[in-house]
């Protein structure tokens, strides 16, 4: 099946004061093979790189994808997690943030379904930052037919209005952190994987994060096993 957004998602909690952590109540579907992704976002100078951490319904922890951006100059990081087979209820999802006693930290929540429950995503998540300048775009590279790609884009600064260009689709409107100090937006493209974003002015620091979910329609690779069996020649 193709994959698919359950009702109600993304689900994209913000405050305007700092916090050690949050919780989101969310609704999880009876769907079939079914993902909670989560992308936080910090709004902080954070020199010691600590990593956050997120969970559903208590127990059920999601990992990190592995390819976040926690900037260690600038106010401007983000993490996607996810688990695969999350239970069919309503409970909280728990971000604990490092350091976020002077943080303001948010997070977006999206509840697929049709993901693939053991290769549930692509091997290559690019993650990209930098101190300045615009954002021209990026793809993910191994993207596939009927994958689901998922992005965040947080910018260091107010007024720049940062939107998804091409194949994209918004998930959710401009969030801003406390002050205004911050924006940062999400997108969706189900088409070829490229990742396209644009705003206001190239002054400001900025961190990009996409990853790629995986239908469950998919079939990984196998190599088969060669045996191979040598013939002698009998002697006379």
């Amino acid at each position: 099946m193709a994959i698919s957004l359950e009702a109600s998602f993304p689900i994209v909690n913000v405050s305007s004061s700092f916090r050690t952590s949050f919780s989101q109540s969310i609704t999880v579907g009876s769907g079939t093979n079914r993902i909670i992704v989560v992308a936080v976002v910090r709004d902080r100078v954070d020199t010691s790189s600590g990593a956050n951490t997120v969970a559903f319904n208590t127990s059920e922890t999601l990992a990190d994808c592995g390819a976040g951006w926690i900037h260690p100059t600038q106010w401007s990081s983000v993490q996607f997690f996810y688990r695969v087979a999350p239970s069919n209820t309503t409970a909280n999802v728990d971000v604990t943030c490092p350091n976020a006693g002077s943080t303001y930290c948010g997070a977006a929540i999206w509840v697929l379904d049709g993901v693939h429950q053991t290769v549930p995503l692509r091997t290559s998540t690019p993650s990209n930052h930098a101190d300045t300048g615009a954002f021209s775009g990026s793809a993910i590279s191994d993207f596939a037919a009927g994958d689901y790609a998922l992005s965040i884009l947080s910018i260091d600064s107010t007024g720049h209005s940062p939107a998804v260009t091409g194949n994209n689709v918004s998930d959710f409107s401009t969030q801003n952190f406390g002050t205004g100090s911050d924006e940062w937006q999400g997108s969706h493209n189900t088409t070829d994987g490229t990742l396209g974003w644009s705003w206001s002015t190239t002054t400001s620091p900025w961190s990009w994060l996409a990853l790629a979910l995986v239908p469950d329609t998919y079939t990984p690779s196998v190599v088969p096993h060669i045996r191979v069996v040598s013939a002698g020649r009998r002697g006379v």
